[in-house]
């Protein structure tokens, strides 16, 4: 635990924070700058591509499991974890109202729960953060992986499916291992930008194809049937596209104007539903029942010589979910360097921390190489608890629960509410799991 975690964040009552004071020293905190850090801009790209890449391939899928609904919980879960962000960003703030000699910390959220919550609360938090991390690194390996095992398209003889899959788990993780040796968000900002390009390209090439398919083919006869246990496993999935709420703090902590975070969520958010809307919504026109990755199901439906098309789509998409994985990775390995006193500059040290973590993903990735389940359990899991249910609960906390009483209300619904569908969306993924291992 670094030195200001360690410091006591809310001391005494005549010393809490209250909802009066934030309006009143509002000016105090927005001018704190951290020199070199990213700008507005810089931040909103990582926001976006923090986000986008899975969701591309994983939402008209989750939208089948849910049908005509899928769209409404799609708008219903961009516009709370929009929300949720930027309740995010103003305890941050508050933190650093408190304590304004803090210009950065390797973990911001823990610090968050520090100061909401005291001990507990940082260590629920660092557990939290760090099991919904590595899940989504877990996810993005699986997710990228699928696509070159699709795009090479070669069967060898006496190896399953699952097994070609799991080398090529292996395969990506291992090669992704030097990306991670990177320092922090801002060592890697050209990575993401080129990764979110790519992302962008890749989700035009899906939308010209799918409507390439529909007016050739027109609307699909059947579609798959909804029940209680599709729809919650569409939830988990559609968090999962949503699921950048644990990354966030680490991006405002990295911002020269860290004030300014609300601004770039909202532009990253503007971003990612430009591109998920279209990428989304007409595969799922197209295609009745799609496979959990819609380009093995675009594939199978359009003309041979359009093919090309979605396997340079693929290619941009694997590039994408790949980078994206080195910049999910790099807080859970702060964490760790920071329990272990790791200096932050680059040496044998923090080589071999960000090596044992990579290959520790890797390792899950290759143990659960089925997607749907996973996807399902971990979305359910990160926007629930991390991206949900905490940043309204600190917010709350750090306020000493004076707050209007409308945002109060609201924030009390928004717990219960991501409580009970996260918990139905992890025990449907579970039942899932269950039937995919056979277990």
């Amino acid at each position: 635990m670094s030195d200001f975690e360690k410091q006591p964040l809310i001391t005494s009552s005549n010393e809490q924070h209250t909802y009066s004071n934030v309006i009143k020293n509002e000016e105090i905190i927005k001018k704190a700058t951290l020199p070199g850090g990213l700008t507005v801009f810089k931040c909103a790209v990582f926001i976006f591509s923090s986000i986008t890449g899975s969701g591309v391939l994983a939402l008209p899928y989750a939208l089948s499991n849910a049908g005509w609904s899928g769209i409404i919980l799609l708008m219903f879960v961009c516009v709370l974890s929009g929300y949720c962000g930027v309740i995010c960003g103003k305890c941050w703030m508050i933190v650093r109202k408190k304590k304004p000699n803090v210009d950065y910390t390797r973990d911001p959220f823990p610090a968050i729960g520090h100061a909401a919550a005291g001990n507990v609360g940082y260590i629920f938090t660092e557990i939290s953060v760090l099991l919904s991390l590595m899940g989504v690194s877990v996810v993005f390996l699986i997710l990228g992986s699928q696509q070159f095992v699709s795009i090479i398209g070669k069967s060898f003889d006496g190896v399953s499916k699952i097994d070609e899959l799991r080398a090529a788990i292996f395969i990506c993780g291992v090669v992704l291992i030097p990306f991670q040796w990177l320092g922090t968000s801002k060592d890697i900002a050209s990575f993401i930008v080129g990764a979110s390009v790519c992302t962008a390209i890749a989700s035009f090439i899906i939308v010209y194809e799918s409507i390439a398919i529909l007016s050739k083919n027109g609307f699909p006869e059947t579609r798959r049937d909804v029940t209680g246990e599709s729809f919650f496993m569409a939830f988990g999935t559609i968090a999962f596209t949503f699921g950048g709420g644990t990354l966030f703090p680490s991006f405002q902590a990295d911002m020269q104007k860290p004030s300014k975070f609300p601004l770039a969520l909202v532009l990253g958010f503007v971003g990612v539903l430009f591109i998920y809307l279209p990428a989304a919504l007409l595969p799922f026109l197209v295609i009745g029942e799609p496979n959990v990755d819609i380009m093995i199901s675009l594939k199978s439906n359009m003309a041979v010589d359009h093919k090309y098309l979605l396997t340079i789509a693929q290619c941009l998409i694997s590039i994408h979910i790949l980078s994206t994985i080195v910049l999910v990775n790099n807080p859970i390995s702060l964490q760790i360097e920071e329990h272990l006193k790791i200096p932050h500059a680059s040496g044998w040290k923090r080589i071999l921390v960000r090596t044992l973590v990579g290959l520790l993903l890797t390792g899950i990735g290759i143990l659960f190489p089925h997607l749907g389940p996973v996807i399902t359990i971990v979305g359910a899991f990160t926007v629930s608890v991390v991206s949900f249910i905490l940043p309204v609960w600190f917010y709350m906390k750090l306020n000493n629960y004076v707050i209007p009483l409308h945002v109060k209300v609201l924030h009390i619904e928004i717990i219960l509410v991501a409580g009970v569908f996260g918990a139905l969306g992890i025990y449907s993924g579970v039942v899932e799991m269950i039937k995919q291992y056979h277990l």
